[in-house]
């Protein structure tokens, strides 16, 4: 069977939430070790510098990891920009690079807004580089990519605190910032520069008035299981912070939508994509969006 394209957001800004895991028996995490771990964030920077998004949140966990990056609108890109950019994917053909055609130039301008192709670049290089390491040959990631749209801010926003929660949720964390291997851990350290910008998240000018708001947030969120046999960040922690505002708001049940949505947003938006899809013939299960309580969206499936 022939298997669908992937669903993107063509010509405007898009957000994303990509989710994979690796190929990995019962009880065995190859992410897990600290050189693992550290060499796929370092990839993910590098391929996030290259190409034209940034990444928002992440976590890399023993056998799979998360991220939530924005994409921007295709735009033009000036010869000397796009050979840099390509350079940077090319690091051993300079000169191959330096004499592409009109054609070429175009075919690569259109890949640095692809997400496809971005994760691909990651898998591929991680892959190499593990398979290297460890003297071992074939797949290290279990499947493609899953990837989820983020069609609003709130869902952007309740996504990225998903994703730092991962290590509370698998009882190997106190507090999100103390895991070494996600995005928390980079803005407790004030060495996230090269992370989306949080002020452009939470909606403040302030950077620490934004860091300090994300945080409650995310703790109040934290403090809350969503299923059975879930972790949660202790009541002795959650009261050292002043959640404020975040006690009457965020969804308190379980939800799968991060992972197996297919896009998230308000009800209005996901009504435009059912149409969409089912004017292209790729979707023509569900009628109406599904909706969530205590939530200001709503997902498609």
């Amino acid at each position: 069977m022939t298997r669908r394209p992937r669903l993107r957001v063509e010509n405007e800004e898009g957000w994303y939430h990509i989710y994979c895991r690796t190929i990995s028996r019962k009880g065995e995490y190859p992410l897990a070790e600290k050189e693992d771990a550290e060499k796929f964030i370092e990839i993910l920077k590098f391929y996030s510098e290259a190409y034209f998004c940034d990444i928002a949140s992440f976590c890399v966990m023993g056998n799979h990891y998360h991220i939530v990056v924005r994409f921007d609108k295709p735009k033009h890109i000036n010869k000397k920009e796009l050979i840099y950019r390509g350079k940077m994917l090319y690091p051993n053909n300079n000169a191959w690079v330096e004499n592409w055609d009109k054609g070429h130039r175009s075919h690569v301008k259109d890949r640095l807004f692809n997400i496809s192709e971005m994760m691909r670049n990651i898998h591929t290089v991680y892959t190499k580089w593990y398979n290297k390491k460890y003297e071992r040959r074939g797949r290290f990631w279990a499947e493609r990519f899953q990837s989820t749209i983020l069609v609003s801010g709130d869902a952007v926003l309740e996504c990225m605190q998903y994703v730092e929660l991962n290590p509370i949720r698998a009882g190997i964390a106190r507090k999100p910032e103390s895991y070494k291997y996600g995005s928390a851990r980079l803005r407790e350290m004030r060495t996230d520069d090269w992370l989306y910008d949080i002020r452009d998240v939470v909606g403040l000018k302030n950077k620490e008035e934004s860091y300090t708001e994300y945080k409650r947030g995310l703790y109040f969120r934290g403090e809350i299981r969503t299923k059975e046999n879930q972790a949660e960040i202790p009541e002795t922690i959650t009261d050292e912070m002043e959640l404020g505002v975040y006690k009457r708001q965020g969804f308190k049940q379980r939800v799968s939508m991060f992972t197996r949505g297919l896009v998230i947003g308000s009800k209005s938006k996901i009504e435009d994509w059912l149409t969409l899809l089912r004017n292209n013939g790729y979707y023509e299960r569900r009628i109406n969006p599904m909706v969530y309580e205590g939530v200001s969206y709503a997902s498609l499936r």
